[in-house]
């Protein structure tokens, strides 16, 4: 016990006060390459040694509770059990620490699945809040012919608070996620290079919501006539808006797969549908939305004409790749869903499985 009590003083204090005690009251700095082994290193010795020290009290309390009540007995042991007692005082002092060590990482492990789950349904229920204007107007115009603002801008207000879903999951992920937040910080203020978070974007609009929407555009184009003059600030923020948008959409997302292809030990088989949905929003945001603006946006405003050639190429893109989108969102809430309910099971997951959901998808 006093040998342990001496390397507790001698080594274990002294590395507690200089990494843990200098840098909290900024007395002086320690970089990350060396604080880190010296954390690890300081974790090891400090448990082993300090339970060393009290299991060799608790095993002295026993020997002299032994040579109280079995007097006779006691003077019989030999100097080998008094040794084999050290070696096991020293032994169970390691499985101490191992035992700890991963009941810290199992609990580390099933926090951060917990807080990844609060995450995708936070992010879940954003998509719906932005997604539920498109389709109510739809539903209270197609359906029940309801007398709501017939006006092109109104449409496209819906549209881009529908899109708005894409630029809120950035934020999200980098309150939610430390890991994404230190990355983000990291490559901004060292290396000054504009580097977002984990996106996770969805773009929850179906085919069928858009092609109402450019529907009843035609028929306020038709109505209003395409000579109508439009203000310079409509113009100018409605185009800004879907501009902005796609801009911080493909951003977004392109830092995201980045972020997954940097960090080697997030390229976790859990995640690979998250970065499905990353690549199909990025198309999104660098297809369809351009496409959007060029067929709709701007020949509502008599910017330049109407180019039926691409509505094709318009429909076949944003049907394929926000449908990506959603089944991905689909897919991600299922798995979770079984992460939590059949965790042993959903272990034994292996990437094949999740890259043929990526496949389905």
């Amino acid at each position: 016990m006093a040998f342990a009590d001496v390397v507790l003083g001698a080594l274990c204090l002294p590395l507690y006060l200089y990494v843990w005690v200098g840098p909290s009251y900024q007395l002086w700095d320690i970089a990350y390459e060396i604080q880190a082994p010296l954390l690890t290193f300081w974790d090891v010795s400090d448990t082993i040694f300090s339970q060393a020290s009290l299991i060799s009290a608790v095993f002295i309390s026993c020997e002299r509770f032994f040579a109280v009540y079995w007097p006779l007995r006691q003077r019989t042991l030999s100097m080998r059990a008094y040794r084999i007692v050290i070696a096991m005082v020293w032994s169970l002092a390691v499985l101490v620490y191992i035992q700890r060590n991963i009941a810290s990482h199992q609990l580390s492990r099933a926090s951060q699945n917990k807080r990844l789950t609060n995450t995708l349904l936070f992010v879940s229920a954003i998509a719906v809040l932005s997604w539920l204007p498109l389709v109510i107007a739809n539903y209270l115009i197609f359906v029940h012919e309801a007398d709501i603002p017939r006006n092109v801008l109104f449409y496209y207000i819906i549209n881009v608070i529908n899109f708005i879903n894409s630029i809120l999951n950035p934020v999200v992920y980098v309150l939610r996620i430390p890991v994404f937040r230190q990355w983000l910080s990291l490559r901004f203020l060292r290396r000054h290079t504009v580097i977002n978070d984990g996106v996770e974007e969805r773009d929850d609009r179906p085919r069928a919501a858009t092609l109402t929407s450019i529907v009843e555009l035609r028929k306020l184009t038709k109505d209003r006539g395409r000579k109508e003059e439009w203000s310079e600030q409509e113009i100018l923020s409605t185009n800004f808006a879907f501009v902005f948008e796609a801009v911080l959409i493909v951003a977004g997302n392109l830092l995201t797969i980045a972020f997954f292809a940097m960090k080697k030990k997030l390229r976790k088989k859990s995640l690979l549908l998250v970065i499905n949905m990353a690549f199909a929003d990025v198309m999104l945001g660098a297809v369809s939305l351009p496409l959007y603006i060029y067929l709709w946006v701007g020949p509502h405003f008599n910017l330049w004409p109407f180019k039926a050639s691409l509505e094709i190429l318009f429909f076949i893109c944003y049907t394929i790749f926000s449908q990506a989108s959603l089944i991905s969102a689909v897919f991600i809430s299922c798995e979770r869903f079984f992460a939590i309910f059949w965790a042993l099971k959903h272990k034994t997951l292996s990437m094949r499985a999740h890259r043929f959901a990526v496949f389905m998808v």
